[in-house]
């Protein structure tokens, strides 16, 4: 778990008991202060916490992760996940069918010189973090260049796949199940099977703020976390 200090002490137990729960346990981090010239081009959208991910190679020294937006839900086995990715890969993540299907989208990415075909969705990114510090040991300093440049329209999504496309980093796509962007018309509202064997992004439709079926997912595992009462009293709550 990655915070700038601001975790309460309650909420550090609610993760450990959590996590005990489960024969797991969760380890802590907490990220250096951001300097103010990236700080003012933060979008209020995606606050401060997003940018925690740059961290991870100069905090967490494991050799590989799988870092996850808060708004995620896993319906697969992880270990699925980390056996697709072969061990010369430095990053790993799915195409944003959000940005790709839009045409002010594609252009504003073009003038960047990113092509669209390879920009990805990083609120579920593979890192190899061995070779990044190896390979790429500027690479969190470089992203945050890129943010304190310019207001970028996705921020540190924007500025990661800059790094990508830009240092020519070895990065693989994935298939979309593996960030499965629950939006737009349709995703919200698939039968129930349609969810199953996938990770769930509920990136752009908040299912904290409205009920509709791909929703119940998220609801499922906060009735798991926190207990069903509390889960219906929040479900009630949004009518």
């Amino acid at each position: 778990v990655l915070s700038d200090g601001s975790l309460t002490a309650e909420g550090r137990d609610a993760f450990i008991k959590l996590a005990e729960r489960y024969g797991q346990r969760v380890s802590f981090y907490t990220v250096p202060e951001i300097q103010p010239d990236v700080l003012a081009n933060v979008r209020a959208v995606f606050g401060v916490g997003s940018l925690f991910r740059l961290f991870i190679p100069e905090l967490v020294y494991a050799s590989r992760v799988i870092y996850l937006d808060c708004d995620t839900i896993c319906n697969l086995d992880m270990d699925e996940f980390f056996s697709l990715i072969p061990d010369e890969v430095v990053f790993a993540g799915v195409g944003d069918i959000g940005i790709s299907r839009r045409k002010e989208q594609r252009e504003r990415l073009s003038a960047m010189r990113i092509s669209v075909d390879r920009y990805i969705n990083a609120g579920v990114l593979y890192m190899n973090l061995d070779m990044i510090r190896s390979k790429f040991p500027d690479f969190g300093a470089t992203v945050f260049g890129y943010i304190a440049e310019s207001r970028l329209p996705y921020m540190d999504q924007d500025a990661l796949n800059m790094f990508f496309q830009y240092n020519d980093a070895p990065l693989i796509l994935l298939p979309d199940r593996y960030n499965f962007l629950v939006g737009g018309t349709d995703r919200p509202f698939l039968p129930g099977g349609e969810y199953e064997g996938k990770i769930l992004h509920f990136a752009r439709d908040k299912p904290w703020k409205a009920l509709y079926p791909a929703a119940m997912w998220y609801w499922k595992y906060f009735s798991v976390c926190l207990g069903p009462e509390v889960a219906f009293d929040r479900m009630c709550m949004l009518g």
